[in-house]
């Protein structure tokens, strides 16, 4: 399909705040793991990224070792997981998000008579969720990972990238309450770079998205919480991140003077990752630190996961010398998330007849349409999200090329508009209609592919990944999800406040 629509540049002006730090270096990695520097980054580092499916991700590895995972039950993972990132995104948007109120009599972490009660031994797991039937893998709450090295000698971490977090964290040593991990925890006191960060900064400061305190001995403490009721405390610092490079022969970034969380209290459905890099608006994220040193831009180009399985994805930051003129840019809405202007949507010939007000942003927080990269699924709040299901079971017919719209529409996992086929051991998807495009604010038309469109639930049935978000006036949302994002260089630009994107072949040679 052609990705119509034209360059508008948005002329909104975005104000940044951020703890801005030195420029990166490129650096070596002795035997011993100290890091030295060579000399300074150019403005542009791509960096790998990969599914949470992907062959070398641990959560597949996790899989490969449970004889009982099929397509069914990981999708029933995924939306359990898109579940809780709705509460999450809700909570947020209200206000309501946990942000821990640390309350430390000592130069230590309490966290048992409020949260996990009186019994300690939980390894840091929550407790099955009332309401949530059947048993569900520990799943984590990240889509898509980055491996990097932490500190100086350089010790290995695994870590979700985020673009609806803030701060950055991890799990250190010694740690009171922590999940189990795949590689070993950070050793704080191994690092010559490791400095944590004293109350009396600047730095110490609570953010819509983290709480801070002091300690007894003087040590700024942070609390991060998320809507499933998982949560990170610890204690403030600032720390060298180093990235691998894909351009540039492989070469390692180093970031000094990150400032992020050491948690040595984890708790919640946490699992495998060793932390989460933040890349939202709050000042404590990543993408705001390093506004200054990249230009404040950072780009991302999700692979499809089901045509190209073993393919990784690409997260850079900074822009290219070589500029993408197929980029089509849309204001950036919101001021923390990630918020697009949804204009309308058109499928096949025809024009959703959608009142212009069901995607606004309204003054309140409520409204608009979030671009999430923790979302697998797009979610339209209703009645749009009817209208757009119903047209698209109209447009297509109730047969699509040997493919039967079912009858029971797989409710059994929570999808309402599947298709099955006979030619069972066919991976192609069902064909979408003729089009299918997102209208966004400034002429930008996101037109969507098959491999946007649809996901494999069993041998020969597909599933549209589209799903309500709730009722508009009932705070429903409206999120892209990362499916749909799949195939589009996708641009952050954060200095003129705007979203570009641009047809790709991510994760292609």
């Amino acid at each position: 399909m052609d990705h119509p629509g034209n360059l508008v540049l948005s002329s909104a002006i975005f104000l940044v705040i951020c703890f801005c730090f030195s420029s990166a270096e490129k650096v070596q990695v002795a035997s011993d793991g100290a890091v030295n520097a060579r000399q300074e980054l150019p403005v542009f580092h791509e960096f790998e990224l990969f599914h949470r499916q992907h062959p070398s991700s641990p959560y597949q590895q996790q899989h490969n070792n449970i004889t009982t995972t099929s397509r069914r039950e990981r999708l029933a993972a995924t939306l359990s997981r898109d579940a809780l990132r709705l509460q999450m995104l809700k909570e947020r948007i209200n206000k309501k998000l946990l942000r821990p109120e640390l309350n430390l009599s000592r130069d230590a972490f309490d966290p048992l008579p409020s949260r996990l009660g009186k019994d300690s031994n939980t390894n840091g797991k929550l407790q099955p969720i009332s309401g949530v039937s059947g048993e569900v893998i520990a799943e984590g709450i990240g889509e898509y990972f980055v491996s990097i090295k932490v500190g100086s000698p350089a010790q290995n971490a695994l870590m979700t990238i985020d673009t609806g977090s803030g701060l950055t964290w991890l799990q250190c040593t010694p740690c009171m309450i922590c999940y189990s991990q795949e590689l070993p925890f950070f050793i704080p006191g191994n690092s010559s770079t490791y400095a944590q960060i004293p109350c009396s900064s600047d730095r110490c400061v609570d953010t819509d998205s983290a709480s801070m305190a002091c300690s007894s001995t003087n040590s700024c403490v942070y609390g991060v919480g998320y809507g499933d009721g998982s949560f990170s405390e610890g204690y403030l610092a600032t720390e060298t991140l180093i990235f691998t490079s894909t351009v540039d022969d492989a070469s390692l970034v180093a970031i000094p003077d990150v400032v992020l969380g050491c948690g040595v209290v984890n708790y919640g459905s946490f699992t495998a990752e060793s932390g989460l890099i933040g890349l939202n608006r709050d000042p404590y994220s990543f993408a705001m630190q390093t506004a200054s040193t990249y230009s404040q831009v950072f780009t991302y180009c999700l692979a499809d996961i089901i045509a190209r399985p073993n393919a990784t994805s690409r997260l850079s930051f900074g822009i290219r010398d070589e500029s993408n003129s197929n980029m089509e840019y849309t204001p950036m809405m919101g001021t923390e998330l990630y918020y697009l202007n949804l204009t309308g949507i058109t499928i096949g010939s025809s024009a959703l007849p959608i009142t212009p007000t069901s995607f606004e942003l309204q003054s309140d927080n409520s409204g608009g349409v979030i671009l999430d990269s923790g979302t697998t699924l797009t979610y339209l709040v209703d009645p749009p999200y009817t209208m757009f299901r119903d047209s698209f079971i109209a447009s297509t017919g109730l047969n699509i090329n040997g493919f039967s719209l079912m009858n029971d529409s797989a409710t059994s996992i929570g999808l309402d508009t599947c298709y099955e086929t006979a030619s069972v051991g066919d991976d192609a998807p069902p064909p979408g209609p003729t089009s299918l495009m997102f209208h966004l604010a400034d002429g930008v038309h996101l037109e969507l592919g098959d491999g946007n469109i649809f996901i494999e639930v069993d041998d020969g049935i597909w599933c549209l990944t589209f799903a309500s978000g709730g009722e508009n006036d009932e705070g429903g949302l409206s999120i892209i999800g990362n499916i749909q994002q799949q195939n589009f260089q996708i641009q952050y630009d954060l200095a003129n406040s705007r979203i570009g994107f641009a047809p790709a072949n991510c994760g292609g040679d």
